[in-house]
């Protein structure tokens, strides 16, 4: 039993989870279906465009063009048709480089690096993702050994921290066992009671979705929570190699942008998300502090669309990396505290952005850049490969319903 299962485990003995109720509509003669009637979906599309001018929180200038385009779009798209027991599946590609920078040593003047010119094979693989209506969805990834990604190094520390992301050398890949994507109702359950939150925790894969709405409040609080969640605000440690360097952060600055844009990605990719809470969400992101919005974008797939990005610097304390601590320690934050190299993660630049199909709304992919560095670890690898560099993306493919999870469209 993994430590995932055991920890599952003990909340159910110690908190159980309440029995889900089903949040599954069956479609009445008023719910549109695939072939569009033409005088309801008028009326529910001028009702819910209506709708977002209440939505709107500080809406950019931009506000008129590309987002209330695409909220209109979302509001005017059908919902999934989608049973009880069906499953909707989607695949992803996902995409991380692998960036040179062996630390040799590390003290508060100065950070030595080998293999900075070393040029290592990407990790990239697909992600399956079966949602649910009845909260009985599965994730699948990809196996680290068998994909044989090299292993993460000082740099992809460095930079997955600046964006809050795991290196997935050493998660075997954005499955079903990371909390980050996909949260059990147990966890859900134990995060609800402890924070006294009232009504569901929104997830990337919620089943409830619905009940999200179109307020304002309620639109910003469930944004804000997943924003944080994706910013992993607690205290890390990383073991680099096997000589004892560590990198440290303890992030403290909640609500950066960026999380909030992803956070609505998240949101806006499950396809459970009926068109209003869809056009509210794209509304809400037109309202984010530092968003620019383009007609003319593609996708890492070269697939054309209209996109949504912010271009920021991390909010987070810098991360520091120390050498010659022993593998393992009592007191990890209190050695953190004795000092070491810090890296300025102020030296960064990164570009966060969302493309999305502007003639159906539907997500096309989300991406992270580095626009500009200027440190040991990642400035000679941008300068060499050229600005800007991807540094994580994932693109969505069609939702496909199928039967069961597991279930691929192939398999007929």
């Amino acid at each position: 039993m993994s430590g995932n299962d055991e920890l599952l485990d003990r909340l159910r003995e110690v908190n159980p989870v309440p029995e889900p109720e089903s949040t599954f509509v069956s479609p009445a003669p008023v719910r549109r279906q695939r072939s569009r009637l033409a005088f309801v979906g008028s009326a529910i599309a001028v009702a819910a465009v209506v709708l977002l001018a209440v939505v709107a929180l500080n809406p950019g200038e931009d506000s008129e063009g590309v987002i209330a385009a695409a909220a209109a779009t979302a509001a005017d798209q059908p919902s999934i048709e989608i049973k009880p027991d069906q499953f909707a599946y989607r695949a992803e590609d996902w995409y991380q480089p692998s960036i040179p920078g062996v630390v040799e040593d590390a003290t508060p003047e100065q950070l030595t690096i080998e293999g900075s010119d070393e040029d290592l094979a990407p990790r990239a693989g697909v992600r399956e993702v079966w949602f649910s209506p009845l909260n009985r969805g599965s994730v699948k990834g990809d196996d680290p050994q068998a994909a044989g990604w090299p292993p993460c190094t000082a740099a992809d520390y460095i930079v997955d921290y600046a964006i809050d992301e795991y290196c997935w050398a050493d998660f075997g890949g954005p499955d079903g066992d990371n909390y980050l994507f996909e949260a059990p109702p147990e966890i859900q359950h134990a995060i609800e009671e402890s924070t006294h939150r009232e009504g569901p925790t929104f997830w990337e894969f919620s089943p409830d979705i619905a009940k999200l709405g179109t307020g304002p409040e309620k639109i910003d609080a469930a944004v804000t929570d997943l924003g944080r969640q994706l910013e992993n605000q607690h205290p890390t440690v990383s073991t680099l190699g096997e000589e004892g360097t560590m990198i440290f952060v303890e992030p403290t600055e909640p609500n950066d942008s960026a999380f909030k844009l992803r956070a609505v990605a998240d949101l806006l990719a499950n396809p459970l998300a009926p068109p209003e809470v869809r056009a509210a969400l794209f509304q809400y992101a037109g309202g984010i502090a530092g968003v620019e919005t383009s007609s003319d974008a593609s996708d890492p797939k070269g697939r054309d669309g209209a996109s949504i990005s912010i271009t920021s610097t991390p909010a987070d304390p810098d991360p520091v990396i120390v050498s010659g601590l022993p593998q393992r320690i009592e007191d990890p934050l209190d050695q953190y505290k004795q000092g070491g190299y810090r890296i300025d993660l102020t030296d960064l630049t990164i570009r966060t952005e969302i493309v999305f199909d502007p003639e159906t709304s539907d997500m096309l992919s989300e991406r992270i850049e580095l626009v500009a560095a200027d440190d040991p670890l990642l400035g000679p690898w941008l300068e060499r490969e050229g600005a800007p560099q991807t540094i994580y993306s994932r693109t969505f493919e069609p939702i496909t319903v199928v039967s069961s999870a597991g279930e691929q469209p192939s398999d007929g």
